[in-house]
């Protein structure tokens, strides 16, 4: 990331190595500045609606719990 702040790989590449860490709101984190710079990136709507699932959290969704997916595969529908 220090040598290639933009690299959308290693935003991603981040944001799951502090998910499989357990440092939830620093995956949160990776997951909305990827998501942000990089609206595209499929994988990470999908791997950030997981962690979203696995903390029970809505994150501006309108869904509840299993539907938090619903919101993100929304979001992948769009980008493809």
């Amino acid at each position: 990331m220090a040598a290639n702040p933009a690299d959308a790989f290693a935003r991603y590449g981040l944001a799951m190595e502090c998910a499989k860490r357990g440092e939830n709101e620093a995956a949160a984190e990776h997951f909305r500045a990827l998501l942000a710079a990089h609206p595209d990136y499929i994988y990470g709507y999908y791997h950030y609606g997981q962690l979203l699932v696995r903390l029970e959290r809505q994150d501006g969704c309108g869904y509840r719990r299993g539907g938090v997916l619903l919101c993100i595969l929304e979001k992948i529908v769009l980008c493809s």
